[in-house]
């Protein structure tokens, strides 16, 4: 029944593979049939730095002929530091009307037992979400 709207959730694993919803889009529509196109923002992959290290070391002494020899040798580290991401799990697409949830799709069947099981958290996370049309 019309008006209703959908809630579109957007969910994510961090690298200890605690699931978190990480962007949600909500739309309202009084079409009987509507087409609606959403999409999520970006979510964080990861990151590698490299940091170069320089060290130089110079060293003298005498060769067999009696002669003052130097020499400078230059040793270069190189370490890499990878800051993993999260990794896109899936989502979760609820369609409320009358203020119940009367349609419930999901991308895996574990997110969409998730949102069954966590239905005020998700009612309270949409809450505090804008509209975008």
């Amino acid at each position: 029944m019309s008006p209703y709207e959908v809630q579109c959730f957007f969910c994510a694993k961090d690298p200890n593979k605690v699931r978190y919803v990480y962007d949600m889009v909500k739309v309202s529509s009084r079409q009987q049939f509507d087409d609606i196109i959403v999409a999520a923002r970006d979510l964080f992959a990861g990151s590698e730095s490299v940091h170069t290290t320089r060290l130089t070391t110079t060293g003298s002494g005498t060769s067999s002929t009696g002669e003052t020899v130097t020499t400078t040798a230059t040793t270069k580290f190189i370490s890499k530091t990878v800051v993993p991401g999260s990794s896109l799990e899936g989502w979760i697409v609820r369609v409320i009307s009358g203020g119940r949830v009367v349609r419930l799709e999901a991308s895996l069947q574990e997110l969409k037992s998730f949102a069954e099981r966590e239905t005020a958290s998700l009612s309270a996370f949409a809450a505090g979400v804008a509209e975008t049309q």
